[in-house]
C-alpha cells in the first residue's frame, strides 16, 4: 500500500472518530483490498457506523467465501449501487442493504419467496407492497396509487378482500 492510501486511511478515521481498532485492522489489510474499501467509503461518504458495519460484514463475507474485500466489492451488484445514480445516503444504505444479502443468502432466498407469494395475489400495479430488507421487523408496507375517489375504493375493497392472505404471505 503507498503511504499515499495510508495518509487517506488515517485521515478518513481521524476525520470520523473511527475507533483505533478498526483503522489498524483497515491498514493490515492486503493492500488492494484497504484501497477498494477506502474507495468505496469516500464515494460514498459512508458515515462512521456505517464504515463499521460495512467493514464487518465485509471481512465475515472475504473469511466465509475465501476471496478478497476487493473481489467482493467488485461484484455487479454492488458496482451497480456505487458507481449508479442518487444521493450518497441512499447509496450508502443500500450498499449495507446489499453487503447483509450477500452475507446472509437464505434472507435472499426468503425474500424472493416473500416477493413470489404477493405476486400471486395478482394485485394491480395502483398496490406495491413492501417488506422491510433485513426482514427485522414483521412490518408490512403497501402504497396504494390511485386516480380518483372510484378507484381508490376499488383498491382499498381488493385490499381488504386480500388481507388474509397478504398478512399469511409475511410469515416466516
Amino acid at each position: 500500500m503507498t503511504a499515499e492510501h495510508e495518509t487517506r486511511i488515517s485521515d478518513w478515521a481521524a476525520e470520523h472518530h473511527l475507533p483505533d481498532t478498526y483503522r489498524d485492522r483497515w491498514l493490515e489489510l492486503a493492500p488492494e483490498d484497504a484501497m477498494a474499501l477506502i474507495s468505496v467509503t469516500e464515494g460514498l461518504h459512508l458515515r462512521t457506523g456505517q464504515f463499521v458495519v460495512a467493514f464487518e460484514i465485509l471481512v465475515e463475507i472475504a473469511a466465509r467465501d475465501r476471496v478478497s474485500i476487493a473481489t467482493i466489492l467488485e461484484r455487479r451488484e454492488l458496482r451497480r449501487i456505487v458507481e449508479g445514480k442518487g444521493s450518497g445516503p441512499g447509496k450508502a444504505s443500500a450498499l449495507l442493504d446489499a453487503l447483509r444479502l450477500i452475507r446472509f443468502p437464505r434472507l435472499q432466498e426468503m425474500l424472493d419467496r416473500l416477493y413470489a407469494q404477493i405476486r400471486a395475489l395478482g394485485l394491480p400495479s395502483g398496490v406495491l407492497v413492501s417488506l422491510p430488507s433485513d426482514l427485522a421487523t414483521d412490518e408490512l408496507r403497501i402504497e396504494i396509487a390511485a386516480h380518483g375517489g372510484l378507484e381508490l375504493r376499488n383498491l382499498l375493497k381488493l385490499l381488504a378482500e386480500n388481507a388474509d392472505a397478504l398478512g399469511g404471505t409475511y410469515e416466516v
